[in-house]
């Protein structure tokens, strides 16, 4: 960002990858008072990150702007295994 003489850093992050992050808050044991999610303007540095699509879900997307990483389908991580285990479960007994 520094080179490009930028001041902002913008993420696609959306309200399901917010979901999984608070998830994971509460599986790591984090107290009460810290388990929030991302902040949608978040400063650092010289500059400010931004996330402007929190209040959107994933499924509010048409498929041609997804990207789907790969390594997301591998569960070595525990956002993965939140995000293709444990969320699809919760959903599943959700709306039964």
């Amino acid at each position: 960002m520094k080179e490009e003489q930028c001041t902002a850093l913008v993420t696609a992050h959306h309200a399901d990858d917010q979901a999984e992050t608070i998830f994971m808050r509460i599986l790591r044991g984090s107290r009460l008072f810290h388990i929030s999610g991302m902040k949608e303007k978040q400063k650092f540095a010289n500059g400010e990150l931004i996330r402007p699509l929190l209040s959107f879900q994933k499924s509010d997307f048409p498929t041609i702007f997804h990207f789907e990483d790969w390594t997301n389908q591998e569960n070595h991580y525990l956002r993965n295994r939140i995000r293709n285990d444990y969320f699809p479960i919760l959903e599943k007994k959700i709306h039964n």
